[in-house]
C-alpha cells in the first residue's frame, strides 16, 4: 500500500477575517473523513522517507473532489507511476497536482474531468462573498465536511440549499417572487445559466436565479432581501476594497474610454462653476474622487450603504462629505444639486424603489442639472456575453434593460438628454481571461480566447470598444437626463 500525503498551500484571500483557520479545519476534517490514513501538511513541505502519493491542494479550494482524488491515487497505486493534472473541473474542486514522489519532475498526463460542463459554477473562495456563503454552509451544517461533491450540489438544487444561498449567511425572511414586481404580470420565464456563471458561485446551472416577465421585459431575482434588511448584504465581504487591499491590487484607471469619463464630459460645461455634485452608491469612491478632481471647486458629497472605514478616511481628507445608509433618505437631507450621479446602482433596488429613486432624484435636482445613471443593459447582446448580465445575484435585485428604462421615462415625462453604452466588462481583459479559465464547454472556450486576443492589447481594444459603441453595443446603458 502506497501512503497518500496532502501537501495544502495558503492563499493570501483567506487571510480576510482570519478565515484561513476556519477553512484548514474543514480540510482537515474533509480529508480525515475520505482519506483516513492519509497524512497532511500546511504549507510545509512533505518529509519523504519511501515512495508515496503526494496531493497538492490550495486552501481555498476546500471543497475538494474527492472522487477524482481517490481514483487518481488508484490508479497510480495500481501502475505504480503517474504525475497528473487536471482539466474540466467545476474551478475549486480539482487538485493543483497528484503524483508519485518518485516521478514528481516526469511528464505529466491531464485528465478531463468534465464537471464544469456538468454543474457550471465556481467553489473556489478567492472571493470574499464567496468564503460568506461557505462560511454559512459550515454554520448550518456541522457534519458539511462529509458531503461528497455530488451531495453538494444535490442538497445546492433543494429548497433549503437555495434558500441557504439567497439569503447570504444573513438570518433573513426572503420575498419568493410569484409574479413580475414591476407589472404584477404571471407570463413570466424563469432564466439559467449556460455560459458562464455567477460571481457568487456555489449554484449548480440546474437552479435558476432570474426570472424575465414575457409581457414588459423586466428581470427579477427569484428570491430577494426584503427592504428593511438590504443594507446587510453590504458588509466588508462584499466590498471588493478589501480583498484588493489583501491582493495588494489597485483600483480601476479611468481613461477616456471610461463611462465616467463620457458621462461627465457631456455635462461638466454646462454645470455653474462651483457645484454640488452626489454620488448614490459611491462604493469605494472612484467617481465622487475622480469628479472632484475633473470639476475642481464644489462640493462634493458620496452616499452609500456601507463605505470602508479605511477609505471613507481617504475620502474625507479630499474633502468629500459622506453619508451612510438609507440612498433615499440621504438623498432628502441634502439641498438642491446639480449633479446626481448613481454608476451601477438602480439595480441592487426594489422596484419599488427604483420607481420611486428617479423621480425624486430629478425633483432634488436644480434647475438645468443632470442625473446620470448606468446600469447592466439585458437587451444587449454584449450584455449576454459570458452571463455578464447575471453576475451579481443577490446584490442585483434586477436586470433592467434599455427597452424598459425607455418605457419608463416616458411615463414620467423625464427629459433624456444624452443616451449612449458602455463597455466595463471589456475595459481589460480580466473577464474574458476568467471566462476561458472557467468555460462549461468548446463553444464558450473558443469565444473567450476571441475576446482574450482582441482585448490584451491597448491598441486593438481601443479600436474595438470604439468600433461597438458606435453600433449601440455595450454591456451597460448609461441615461442623462436633464431637468
Amino acid at each position: 500500500m502506497i501512503d497518500i500525503y496532502f501537501k495544502i498551500h495558503s492563499h493570501k484571500a483567506l487571510q480576510f477575517d482570519d478565515n484561513f483557520k476556519v477553512v484548514n479545519n474543514f480540510i482537515e476534517k474533509r480529508i480525515q473523513y475520505f482519506f483516513p490514513s492519509a497524512k497532511i501538511y500546511f504549507n510545509k513541505d512533505v518529509p519523504l522517507e519511501k515512495k508515496s502519493i503526494i496531493v497538492e491542494l490550495l486552501n481555498i479550494n476546500p471543497l475538494f473532489d474527492e472522487k477524482a482524488i481517490k481514483s487518481c491515487c488508484e490508479k497510480i497505486t495500481s501502475e505504480n507511476a503517474g504525475n497528473f493534472l487536471f482539466a474540466g473541473a467545476v474551478p475549486g474542486t480539482a487538485p493543483q497536482k497528484i503524483y508519485l514522489s518518485s516521478e514528481k519532475d516526469k511528464p505529466t498526463q491531464c485528465i478531463n474531468l468534465k464537471t464544469q460542463n456538468k454543474f457550471n459554477t465556481q467553489l473556489n473562495l478567492f472571493k470574499l462573498k464567496r468564503q460568506k456563503h461557505f462560511l454559512s454552509f459550515l454554520r448550518e451544517d456541522d457534519s458539511f465536511y462529509k458531503k461528497t461533491l455530488n451531495d453538494f450540489f444535490s442538497y445546492m438544487e433543494s429548497e433549503n440549499g437555495k434558500d441557504l444561498f439567497f439569503r447570504l449567511g444573513e438570518s433573513v425572511d426572503l420575498i419568493i417572487e410569484g409574479k413580475c414586481p414591476s407589472c404584477e404580470s404571471n407570463n413570466t420565464e424563469e432564466l439559467f445559466l449556460n455560459r458562464s456563471h455567477s460571481l457568487n458561485g456555489f449554484i449548480p446551472k440546474s437552479v435558476s436565479l432570474y426570472t424575465q416577465c414575457i409581457d414588459c421585459n423586466m428581470v427579477f431575482m427569484n428570491r430577494s432581501f426584503r427592504k428593511e434588511d438590504i443594507s446587510k448584504i453590504y458588509d466588508d465581504y462584499l466590498n471588493e476594497i478589501s480583498l484588493h487591499k489583501i491582493q495588494e491590487k489597485s483600483i480601476h484607471q479611468i481613461e477616456e474610454s471610461h463611462m465616467f469619463f463620457k458621462g461627465l464630459d457631456l455635462v461638466i460645461k454646462h454645470l455653474p462653476n462651483t457645484p454640488t455634485v452626489a454620488d448614490l452608491g459611491c462604493g469605494s469612491g472612484e467617481f465622487i474622487t475622480f469628479a472632484s478632481q475633473k470639476i475642481g471647486n464644489g462640493q462634493f458629497f458620496g452616499l452609500d450603504f456601507h463605505i470602508d472605514n479605511e477609505k471613507k478616511t481617504s475620502l474625507e481628507e479630499k474633502g468629500i462629505k459622506l453619508k451612510m445608509g438609507s440612498l433615499l433618505e440621504n438623498l432628502e437631507g441634502l439641498e438642491k444639486v446639480d449633479l446626481v450621479t448613481s454608476w451601477e446602482v438602480i439595480e441592487h433596488l426594489h422596484v419599488s424603489d427604483l420607481k420611486e429613486l428617479l423621480p425624486r432624484v430629478m425633483k432634488k435636482i436644480s434647475h438645468g442639472g443632470y442625473f446620470i445613471f448606468s446600469t447592466p443593459d439585458f437587451d444587449n447582446p454584449v450584455c449576454q456575453l459570458f452571463d455578464f448580465w447575471a453576475a451579481c445575484p443577490i446584490q442585483h435585485l434586477t436586470v433592467l434593460s434599455e427597452s424598459w428604462l425607455d418605457r419608463f421615462l416616458e411615463t414620467k415625462n423625464i427629459k433624456v438628454a444624452h443616451k449612449f453604452h458602455g463597455n466595463r466588462m471589456l475595459r481589460n481583459d480580466s473577464w474574458a481571461k476568467y471566462a476561458l479559465e472557467t468555460a462549461p464547454n468548446p463553444e464558450e472556450k473558443s469565444t473567450a480566447q476571441f475576446f482574450c486576443n482582441v482585448l490584451k492589447n491597448d491598441d486593438s481594444r481601443s479600436k474595438f470598444i470604439e468600433s461597438i459603441e458606435e453600433a449601440g453595443l455595450g454591456s451597460e446603458i448609461i441615461y442623462i437626463l436633464e431637468k
